[in-house]
């Protein structure tokens, strides 16, 4: 399988290590679309 390569790839992936992960939350007043539509 193929790999994206490129040349600062190893500190990219350093620095996206250490930023802190959250879930995201709905905000119905800045939504679209159909609300009662099923959400995956």
């Amino acid at each position: 399988m193929p790999t994206l390569d490129w040349l600062t790839r190893r500190e990219d992936e350093r620095t996206a290590g250490k930023a802190p992960d959250r879930l995201l939350e709905p905000v119905p007043d800045l939504s679209s679309g159909d609300p009662a539509a099923d959400r995956f």
